[in-house]
């Protein structure tokens, strides 16, 4: 029933939409990886198709690469429909796992269904302007975990995490902890450690600053069993899979890029200079009369793309917190509660320590809902279990007409958001959509210009993966080494035109080129999408900014 519930939603809008609704869930970052997946092959990533890069989390991109291989074709419509169905298939599984993992809990296959949409959805439902409900709305469904990116790998390996986790947490010691949580026993749990040390790594593969979850969960295992070296040995088990790939990653990384860590991560951490400003936005998005104080320039008008980003990450930590706090002081009260559920620490630990990393180092204006979808996703499966722990007992004591009411209102809720999602997602970004829609006859016009054209693209890899010409990527996220080397010295203007990238657009969404450093000679316009392709004619300067 979780994947009817799930799959209704993608599977009408692609029916009645075509290749539009792919559009409308797929967000802008995740051209980067159609394009990277479009240029490269198994063992060589490349956004240009010449010069390598590793800009990206390895799991999606790795997978999503090895699929446009295989199909063997440069019809990017093919190449959408094939991604999107992944996407579709792998976000379903994450959750029929977490589903079970919830049944298992709790005995309810109804309180499995309650996560889709979810807790968090519900929250913010509300028809409001689009933009707003394109963004705070739509973060905190299932559906926008379909968005092209690395977030359904993090919902497959996430799900299958919860899985485990919790069929190895209703196995209990024959002697447990007074004030400790009970953990697997026998000879097959050390298996089952390792098993779920494996899926920690995908969990890892999928998204690189999901690595936090590896050290909670080996942290749990560490002092939920006090019985000599065992607890060292699951602990060590735990954390040796994740260990051993993110080794393998890192050498792979270094020997095909001559960079370990990939390079868009580089580029976007702050080394904690992000904390002041994350805190001031976070603070206007969630009280907006301290705009006045804390941030003058702060704009009501953007509060749908702010509070997406700010929320996220700030709702799923504060959650994670009071839960902890509040598992962490029922061990004296209430010991038999905690053995129960002390389980859950590895995920809201993970949850605050996630959040807390971004909002340090991380600059909000950097981030996108797709930085918490783990975070997201299991803050909607622990809400559950809070809600079935301290109300869903007490229903059997209530009339079976309140209980019909509850069900009634839920499938009056979750038809009301997977409408309005499959409204949201018939209107997919118009420029977007044309610049794809026209790419042959674009191609073609910029071919006749210049046969040997190639394109700075100012954007986040929308251009360079429609149009059938190289493309470097202006922003720096997934460039190679020399590109980083030159961005870092603001001189990456020079860069693209001495390697003959000397083509790009102006377009009121792209990011600028100080003109002080050159001039621009119009050669095309794509009305459609408003772009307008020139020429840089270079002087003197400093090159194209470094994103901010």
């Amino acid at each position: 029933m979780v994947t009817v519930l799930l799959l209704y939603v993608p599977l009408y809008a692609v029916y009645s939409f075509g290749v539009q609704a792919v559009f409308g869930f797929f967000k802008h970052d995740a051209f980067y990886y159609l394009t990277v997946a479009k240029n490269s092959s198994v063992f060589f990533f490349s956004y240009d198709g010449e010069t390598a890069t590793n800009g990206f989390h390895p799991l999606w991109q790795y997978i999503l690469t090895a699929l446009f291989n295989v199909i063997g074709t440069h019809d990017s419509q093919v190449q959408l429909y094939a991604g999107y169905i992944l996407a579709s298939v792998l976000v379903t599984l994450g959750y029929v796992f977490a589903g079970w993992a919830l049944y298992r809990v709790t005995g309810s296959a109804y309180w499995s269904l309650l996560l889709i949409p979810g807790p968090f959805a519900a929250l913010f439902t509300a028809k409001l302007q689009s933009h707003v409900a394109q963004g705070v709305t739509y973060t905190y469904s299932p559906w926008a975990f379909i968005n092209g990116m690395e977030s359904p790998c993090s919902v497959a390996a996430g799900g299958l995490f919860l899985l485990l986790l919790t069929r190895m947490c209703a196995v209990q010691k024959e002697t447990p902890s007074p004030a400790l949580p009970s953990g697997p026993s026998g000879e097959s749990s050390d298996r089952n450690v390792l098993a779920l040390g494996g899926v920690l790594a995908l969990v890892v593969l999928a998204r690189l600053d999901n690595v936090f979850l590896v050290f909670t969960t080996s942290l749990y295992f560490l002092v939920s069993d006090w019985r000599g070296p065992r607890r060292f040995r699951r602990a060590f088990l735990s954390v040796l899979p994740a260990g051993i790939v993110l080794v393998a990653y890192l050498g792979f990384n270094f020997a095909y890029s001559r960079m370990c860590l990939p390079v868009s991560g580089q580029l976007k951490a702050s080394g904690g200079a992000a904390l002041t400003g994350n805190l001031a936005m976070s603070l206007c998005d969630f009280f907006p009369p301290l705009r006045s104080i804390i941030r003058p320039s702060y704009s009501l008008h953007d509060w749908g793309t702010t509070a997406t980003r700010s929320s996220a990450m700030i709702l799923p930590m504060v959650f994670g917190l009071w839960l902890g706090w509040s598992l962490l002081r029922s061990r004296a009260r209430h010991a038999e509660l905690f053995q129960k559920y002390a389980w859950v620490l590895p995920l809201v630990s993970y949850m605050v320590l996630k959040g807390g990393y971004n909002l340090v180092n991380v600059r909000l204006g950097s981030q996108g809902y797709w930085y918490y979808t783990m975070s997201v996703f299991m803050a909607n499966y622990l809400i559950l279990l809070v809600l079935w722990e301290t109300i869903a007992l007490r229903l059997g004591s209530l009339s079976r007409l309140f209980r019909h009411l509850c069900v009634g209102l839920y499938v009056s809720f979750y038809l009301f958001t997977s409408a309005q999602t499959i409204s949201l997602v018939s209107f997919p970004d118009k420029r977007v959509f044309s610049v794809w829609r026209d790419r042959h006859e674009i191609t073609a016009a910029l071919r006749r210009i210049d046969p040997q054209v190639k394109l700075i693209d100012r954007s986040d890899g929308m251009y360079a993966y429609a149009l059938d010409i190289p493309a470097v990527c202006a922003l720096g996220y997934a460039i190679d080494r020399e590109g980083y080397e030159a961005m870092k010295g603001h001189r990456f203007l020079e860069y693209c035109l001495d390697r003959g990238f000397q083509i790009t657009y102006q377009n009121k969404n792209a990011y600028a080129i100080p003109e002080e450093n050159c001039t621009f000679e119009k050669i095309y316009e794509h009305k459609e999408s408003g772009t307008v392709f020139v020429r840089i004619v270079p002087s003197t300067g400093n090159g194209l900014r470094s994103p901010q």
